[in-house]
Order: C-alpha cells, then structure tokens, then sequence
C-alpha cells in the first residue's frame, strides 16, 4: 500500500501560482493627492522632476522696494531693499516666462542602479514561500518595501542636475528634488491583480 503525504507541496505550488497573479506597482499612486498649494497632482510634479518639463509662467505683478532720502534721491544708489526698510514701491507687470525643468528621474535611476538588489530580493522572498515561510502577498509586500525604500533613498543619494541659482536661494538648499518632502513621502508601492487598475 502506498500513502502519499502532503508536506507543503500543494501548499507551496498555490502560493506560487497566487504570486503569478499579483504585480507591484511602485511610485506616485494615484490617490497620492495634491501639491502643498494646490496646483497640481503629486504625480504630475512627480513626472515633471523624472522627465523634464517646459513651464511656461504667466504674467504677474512684482512690486520692488526702495528707499528715498529726503532729499528725493533713491538711497543706496536705487538698490532694492527689504519692505519693512522701504519708503517707496513700484510695481511692474512681468512678461511671460519659459521655466525649464531639467530631468531628474529619480525613479528610473533608483531602479537602474539596483536590478542586482531587487532580483536577490525577489529571489529571497520566492525561496520563503517555498520553504513555507509566507504566502504571495507578504513576498510581494517585501519586493514593495525594498524598491519604495530604494527610490526614496535615492532622493538623498542620488546625482541630478543642479537647481537654478535662484531656486538655491529660495528653497536655502541646493540639494535637487528635496523641498517640503511631500515628494519623496509621495513615494509607495501597492500590490495588486495584475491588469486591476488601483
């Protein structure tokens, strides 16, 4: 007579077969919201920093400051001063004005770099299922969690182009892509069907 016994196998191969199902999707998701003032989506601005992008700003009213002597003369040669030191104030209306933003992909480079450390991962977490040590979904939710950690990561780490002189001087950094950190917060995976739209 003879017995068969189930040691995980059966187990095992549905665990597999659910992980053929299910896809990570990492990056801006679509509830991700608004930037601080409104202006657009997360993943809008998400997409203008990875590929680049020509703003065009429409015209606005600048006021300039200055500070008259008694005499009548501008002081300081007319050089602009702070409003609280001023005495007089002009304002102007600007002209259009084309912004480039240059690419700073901060996903695809977060990826690119490490194709190496996402397969170990992804191989690390199949051999658990296997040795019974989780299902699909917790070895998905551990290939999410490294590649949303990579690309926040990369936030820091990572080499862009340059900030503009006046957005240095701005934002006080001259660190590109890192602001208020609403961006990079942004940043998270979900794991779903394959073909389920989120």
């Amino acid at each position: 007579m003879v017995t068969d016994k189930d040691f995980g196998w059966d187990r095992m191969i549905e665990e597999l077969d659910e992980l053929k199902d299910l896809e990570v999707v990492v990056g801006i998701q679509s509830d991700a919201g608004m930037t601080d003032d409104g202006s657009m989506t997360m993943a809008k601005l998400g997409a203008v920093h990875e590929f680049g992008a020509d703003i065009l700003q429409p015209p606005q009213a600048v006021t300039q400051y200055r500070r008259i002597n008694k005499n009548g003369k501008f002081a300081n040669n007319g050089r602009f001063v702070k409003k609280k030191r001023s005495n007089f104030a002009t304002t102007a209306m600007t002209g259009w004005k084309r912004i480039h933003i240059p690419s700073r992909p901060f996903m695809r480079s977060a990826i690119d770099n490490n194709k190496n450390s996402i397969v170990r991962v992804a191989r690390k977490e199949v051999e658990a299922i296997i040795d019974g040590e989780q299902d699909a979904r917790m070895a998905a939710i551990g290939v999410g969690m490294h590649v949303e950690g990579l690309i926040k990561k990369n936030f820091v780490v990572g080499d862009f182009a340059p900030l503009a002189k006046s957005t240095i001087k701005r934002k006080g950094s001259s660190r590109p892509l890192i602001d208020t950190g609403h961006l990079r917060q942004s940043i998270r995976y979900v794991i779903r069907r394959k073909g389920e739209e989120k």
